[in-house]
C-alpha cells in the first residue's frame, strides 16, 4: 500500500492522576537505564532503537496514532467481532 508505515513502540503508561513526582521519578529511572550502553548494547543487537522521551511526547505520538488508525479502520471496513 503506497505511503504506508507502521512502526512498534511501546510506552509506559500509568493510573489517571499519577502524581509529578513519580511521573518525574519514572522518567529519570528510564533515562538512566537508557544511558546505561550495555543495556542499549543488548537493545541494539534486537533491532531496538531506544528511545526515552517525555510524557507529552508519549500523549501526542499517541494521539497522533489513534487517529491514524482510526482512520485506517474506518475506511477499510474492518470489525471486531
Amino acid at each position: 500500500m503506497p505511503g504506508f508505515e507502521y512502526a512498534t513502540w511501546y510506552g509506559l503508561y500509568g493510573p489517571h492522576g499519577l502524581t509529578p513526582a513519580v511521573v518525574e521519578k519514572l522518567g529519570a529511572s528510564l533515562g538512566k537505564l537508557a544511558a546505561d550502553k550495555a543495556f542499549e548494547a543488548r537493545l541494539r543487537e534486537q533491532g531496538v532503537d531506544l528511545h526515552v522521551g517525555t510524557p507529552a511526547e508519549l500523549a501526542e505520538r499517541t494521539r497522533k496514532e489513534t487517529a491514524q488508525w482510526d482512520k485506517v479502520i474506518r475506511e477499510s471496513g474492518i470489525h471486531l467481532n
